[in-house]
């Protein structure tokens, strides 16, 4: 995985998977920021993609999870002039051959990570 961005601002993300399954495929995304959009109430879809206080981590143990904090994230429509459904057949969606319905993104936010902690048995 890895992105870049642009002197202009636009962001270029791709991803190569590896593994049996994957068999090499690539994403590839390009997009911009657009403009700004409202806070998402609490309950509502955008809150509900947006807003996330945990994450999650591999490691040689076992699955680790961590409390994040920071502010809301400030969102602005994401303007997207490139993107691709390879990885859909991964979980056997099918491609829709059309762009996705809903694209928003974050400028971003300083985050504070609280110390991991493995879930689960290892």
């Amino acid at each position: 995985m890895k992105s870049k961005r642009t002197p202009e601002g636009s962001i270029r993300y791709e991803s190569l998977r590896t593994g049996a399954r994957a068999n090499g495929l690539r994403c590839v995304f390009d997009y911009a920021p657009g403009a700004e959009v409202p806070q998402p109430a609490p309950g509502s879809l955008d809150f509900f993609l947006v807003e996330r206080y945990r994450l999650y981590s591999s490691a040689p143990d076992g699955l680790r999870r961590g409390a994040v904090f920071h502010e809301p994230y400030p969102l602005c429509c994401a303007e997207l002039a490139a993107w691709d459904e390879n990885l859909l057949p991964l979980d056997d969606f099918a491609p829709t051959g059309r762009p996705p319905d809903h694209v928003i993104m974050s400028r971003g936010v300083d985050v504070t990570i609280f110390l991991l902690e493995r879930v689960g048995d290892a």
